[in-house]
């Protein structure tokens, strides 16, 4: 059982720090956890323990697949954080993949509270309305 606890860990460690930027906290809202318990898991030695129950509710809570935590090794992440760009660009004109920055607002965006979110979209709204003007008077 400690094995498996501690190869949690390192799971979760690596998800922080590849699709969280090294934040505890935005997985924890992702995962709907107090971001003190992902802390007493995380630290050394562990305050909290990181047992079935709480691996499968922090998956299901966080768009994870069933076992995330379980895989073994981290060499091959079940997921990147390249794939929240569209797969599909033939809906418009073809447009180049998202850039490091594009995905990091993406992924801030979706471990963001509701009222966070809606602030995002106002500000993207006044962003597009803005350069939107600006090629207009510029043609």
């Amino acid at each position: 059982m400690m094995a498996t606890a501690e190869s949690r860990r390192a799971r979760l460690r690596e998800l922080i720090r590849t699709k969280y930027n090294g934040v505890a906290r935005q997985f924890a809202l992702a995962a709907g956890k107090p971001e003190g318990q992902i802390n007493d898991m995380l630290s050394t030695p562990p305050r909290k323990s990181f047992g079935e129950k709480v691996a499968r509710a922090m998956e299901e809570k966080a768009g994870l697949p069933d076992g995330y935590f379980d895989t073994h090794g981290l060499a091959a992440p079940a997921f990147q954080v390249s794939e929240l760009a569209p797969p599909d660009y033939s809906a418009k004109k073809t447009t180049p993949p998202f850039s490091e920055e594009e995905q990091m607002l993406v992924a801030g965006y979706r471990v963001a509270n509701p009222e966070r979110q809606q602030i995002i979209r106002d500000l993207a709204k006044q962003a597009l309305e803005f350069f939107e003007q600006r090629n207009e008077q510029s043609n």
